[in-house]
């Protein structure tokens, strides 16, 4: 299996759902709450994603940075085996 990883500007809700919630991430995030998370999605500048060969989203980087000095990791979170 090969991973594609790439910045993404259009991620949902519900894909970040759906990989946070299969992550040791779920649990400390507002995963019921659809509008919240894509709110958290919006107004964040980095979103870089890991996609497996079929495009099933297995990973994922959301942060905030000024794109000269700091990059604010906000969610890391990787979709167990």
């Amino acid at each position: 299996m090969s991973l594609i990883c790439a910045r993404e500007t259009g991620l949902t809700a519900e894909e970040y759902i759906a990989c946070v919630g299969q992550s040791k991430l779920g649990p400390t995030r507002p995963l019921g709450n659809t509008e919240r998370v894509q709110a958290m999605l919006d107004n964040s500048n980095l979103v870089v994603t890991a996609r497996d060969d079929s495009g099933r989203l297995v990973g994922l980087f959301r942060a905030m940075t000024d794109w000269n000095w700091v990059c604010y990791c906000a969610d890391m979170a990787v979709v167990r085996n």
